[in-house]
């Protein structure tokens, strides 16, 4: 996935000898990275474990149509990957959550990520609650495409809902401190202060220097609408799981992560800035 390949390359250029999960193994030609077969909830490699120091767990199943179990495959795949870490006496285990887990989420994602954190020795191990990953990837990029082509953006109940973001090499350098210093415990991760997503979507277009025309849509008749293609199989970037999500998003305060870390997070503009340059 896009935040498990950008942390894979990452701690290879550093030297870090990486063992790589994936459910699609490739061939790799750098000396630092060896892949292993992996799929939720059973097929683990136990071999992977023996002599490493960290694991960092950022798999997921979606939940679909197709997948109606993934709720299920998601907290078994994480408690057979925990019993492992603690079984070969790994130094920490970091655990990919999200702020959308919280007690009112709404999507299988925010509430079996709400869930899986209570499994958590958080004395020992780590689990850690970003915003919206700010890269070129994730749902970001999907976002970022919408915008380029099309000239008008349909935003669900006009765009209201907060959010906060994180660029993914300050999330990345978050993590490697955490290993590094050894921390353990919960960490929200994103700007301290949020915004809109309509504030945001303005802001990617501004940056990508166009000009766009946003449309309020209720979120009673997108429901409908996303449920309807769910239905007849028809593929959307956006699903009726994004939308719950979206409709539960709720903003979170930051400052004692950041004071913990000893990190300021970046805004949304400046990661924003980074990532179009970097690109242009």
């Amino acid at each position: 996935g896009f935040i498990g390949s950008f942390l894979v390359n990452y701690f290879a250029e550093k030297q870090w000898k990486v063992r790589a999960f994936a459910r699609n193994p490739i061939e790799q030609k750098s000396l630092f990275i060896k892949h292993y077969a992996f799929e939720m909830p059973h097929k683990v490699e136990e071999e992977a474990f023996i002599d490493a120091d960290y694991l960092i767990h950022c798999a997921v199943a979606k939940y679909s149509i197709n997948t109606p179990n993934s709720d299920e495959v998601n907290i078994q795949g994480t408690q057979k990957l925990l019993e492992l870490s603690r079984k070969h006496n790994l130094k920490k285990f970091v655990f990919f959550s999200t702020m959308s887990a919280h007690e009112k989420a709404r999507a299988h994602y925010g509430k079996h990520k709400l869930h899986l954190e209570s499994i958590f020795d958080l004395t020992q191990e780590v689990v850690l609650k970003p915003g919206l990953v700010l890269g070129d990837g994730g749902l970001f990029t999907t976002i970022k495409n919408t915008i380029q082509k099309s000239s008008v953006i349909p935003l669900v109940d006009g765009g209201k809902q907060p959010i906060q973001t994180i660029h993914i090499e300050q999330l990345t350098q978050v993590i490697e401190l955490i290993l590094e210093k050894s921390f353990s415990g919960s960490f929200y991760l994103g700007e301290p202060t949020s915004i809109t997503l309509k504030q945001l979507y303005q802001a990617i277009a501004t940056t990508l220097g166009t000009k766009k025309r946003f449309a309020y849509a209720p979120s009673v008749l997108v429901g409908m609408a996303l449920k309807m293609l769910a239905f007849l199989r028809v593929h959307t970037d956006i699903t009726n799981e994004n939308l719950l999500g979206l409709k539960a998003l709720k903003p979170f305060d930051t400052t004692k992560s950041s004071q913990q870390l000893n990190i300021d997070f970046k805004t949304y503009e400046e990661s924003l800035q980074e990532l179009f340059q970097k690109n242009s």
